[in-house]
């Protein structure tokens, strides 16, 4: 509350900005309550939850003078702060837009680890140089994630992860993450993916794909140019209508992600998209007979019910070769999504 025991207690603590090593400010704490223009020696991590973003006329809070500040969360990007870009390693922000995102990559060339959601974009602020991020080892991209603008947003917003690859070139990545929004328009071109996975000496080792609007062959494509993949979770789209191609990579002698070692399977539509029987032929493959591409981890879950949802998982569990594989090393899991078994 605004009262003069609340501006006393600020005053001191503000007086004291040389002293801290976190800032962290809740949804409903305006910005203007920090310095202007403080010295933070000590300072290491900022995290900002604010609703609203500074207005183009407020002052700017400048933390160029925070020598030891590395890891930055947004809630809503803005100019109105003014970062040491090259010392970051850590940038995370919920709403930021592509021309201000590709700004803050080409300055922040330290980055090892950073989550970029962009609501929207035109495909001409793209640029033609190439953007090099050689520590970067994580990466999340997303567009939107609900429908608010028609057909034309849909086909902007599912271009957004997938066309920003086509900018960076990230040799030490280890960890991706596309997240695009659940529409039913058109597929998107995924040639970007490929050739952004087929950097030298680039080595993915976990990738995380949120409803990608692709054709299962293309999806298909798309794990064949990453075989160093150790985790994989997918959100299945509602593009896929059959998903036994996917599967039927994993039963018999292959070469598909030899090195995989956790699969996550998530559906948001009937779960009979997939065979059943094709399910327990993967899993007696992946998890008994070829012990050179064992699996330690699989999930198959779907996060709604359908009429026939629990007819579909019981005929795979109360098949007799299921409780073999519940007996191997394999923590395994078939079912509906619950808060533990999820990432989303």
């Amino acid at each position: 509350m605004p009262h003069s025991s609340f501006h006393s207690m600020l005053e001191l603590v503000n007086n004291r900005s040389h002293q801290w090593r976190e800032i962290v400010l809740g949804r409903d704490v305006p910005l203007s309550l920090l310095p202007v223009d403080g010295k933070y020696p000590f300072l290491e991590s900022i995290t900002m939850h604010y609703t609203f973003p500074p207005s183009p006329d407020s002052p700017i809070l400048s933390f160029r003078d925070a020598p030891r500040l590395h890891d930055v969360h947004m809630m809503i990007y803005t100019t109105r702060i003014e970062l040491p870009w090259h010392q970051l390693t850590r940038f995370r922000t919920d709403e930021i837009d592509i021309e201000d995102c590709l700004e803050l990559l080409r300055r922040s060339y330290n980055l090892a680890d950073a989550q970029l959601k962009i609501p929207m974009f035109g495909s001409s602020a793209l640029p033609t140089d190439t953007i090099i991020l050689p520590q970067l080892q994580s990466l999340y991209l997303s567009g939107p994630w609900h429908d608010e603008g028609g057909q034309d947003h849909d086909q902007a917003a599912q271009t957004i992860p997938t066309a920003l690859l086509k900018c960076l070139k990230t040799p030490a990545l280890k960890t991706l993450i596309l997240g695009f929004m659940d529409c039913r328009s058109t597929v998107c071109d995924i040639s970007p993916f490929l050739s952004f996975s087929s950097q030298s000496p680039f080595q993915l080792h976990t990738l995380k794909l949120f409803f990608v609007p692709a054709t299962v062959d293309a999806l298909i494509d798309c794990l064949k140019a990453t075989p160093t993949l150790i985790h994989l979770q997918l959100q299945i789209s509602r593009h896929i209508l059959d998903l036994n191609p996917l599967f039927a990579k994993f039963t018999g002698p292959s070469d598909f992600l030899p090195k995989l070692e956790s699969l996550h399977v998530a559906l948001i539509v009937n779960p009979s998209i997939v065979d059943a029987a094709l399910v327990l032929s993967a899993l007696v493959w992946r998890c008994i007979s070829a012990p050179e591409v064992r699996l330690k981890n699989f999930r198959f879950t779907v996060s709604t019910g359908f009429r026939d949802y629990d007819e579909y998982f019981n005929s795979i569990k109360s098949h007799s070769v299921y409780a073999i594989l519940e007996a191997s090393e394999t923590d395994l899991y078939i079912g509906k999504k619950t808060k533990e078994y999820s990432f989303m």
